[in-house]
């Protein structure tokens, strides 16, 4: 049988801008900006946890222009050059 290592990582901090009612994460207004170095990190510690996947979600980060989208993997350039730097040295 095939091991698949997955694991999940949320993103943008641990605070969320809405208060949806079907979600447990707690909601306000974020303190502090997103990290500019997230993206490297979470790849780093993909890579350093042996994972064949990454699941990458986030709080909504209406405090931020753009809603902290720059951040996120599908619309980063930091998440691709940081997963291919983690792919390559595996």
């Amino acid at each position: 049988m095939l091991e698949h290592r997955t694991a999940t990582f949320m993103i943008l901090g641990n605070i969320c801008t809405r208060a949806c009612g079907f979600c447990a994460v707690p909601s306000g207004k974020p303190v502090a900006s997103p990290d500019e170095h997230e993206p490297e990190r979470v790849a780093e510690a993909a890579q350093l946890m042996g994972l064949r996947y990454a699941v990458v979600t986030s709080v909504n980060r209406d405090d931020q222009a753009d809603g902290g989208a720059v951040f996120l993997p599908a619309r980063s350039p930091k998440f691709a050059d940081a997963s291919r730097a983690a792919r390559s040295k595996s």
